[in-house]
């Protein structure tokens, strides 16, 4: 969720993931990646994947749950294939 409830994973303990919010909120992902200096972005959802219920900020909103779905697989592949480089650079077991 963007917002406060974004502060612990992404600025906090750096985990990539997928953020949602009505589309209001979705305009914070011009500034999120600028707060803390290397932190992970999130992934944002397009305004056009999420459909608003209701006119204003913190209103109801509908996310199709196929579209989070491959945005979260492709950030576990993204992170076993950074796993396997670092593997075969080293030649050791990594745990990400």
């Amino acid at each position: 969720m963007v917002g406060s409830g974004l502060v612990i994973t992404s600025w906090l303990n750096d985990k990539p993931g997928v953020a949602h919010a009505d589309r209001a909120h979705l305009g914070q992902k011009c500034f999120w990646s600028e707060v803390k200096e290397s932190g992970i972005e999130p992934t944002f959802l397009n305004h056009q994947e999420v459909k608003q219920l209701q006119q204003g900020v913190y209103k109801n909103y509908q996310i199709d749950w196929q579209i989070i779905y491959q945005k979260i697989l492709r950030i576990i592949k993204n992170i076993e294939q950074e796993k396997q480089m670092t593997e075969d650079k080293t030649g050791e077991r990594v745990t990400l």
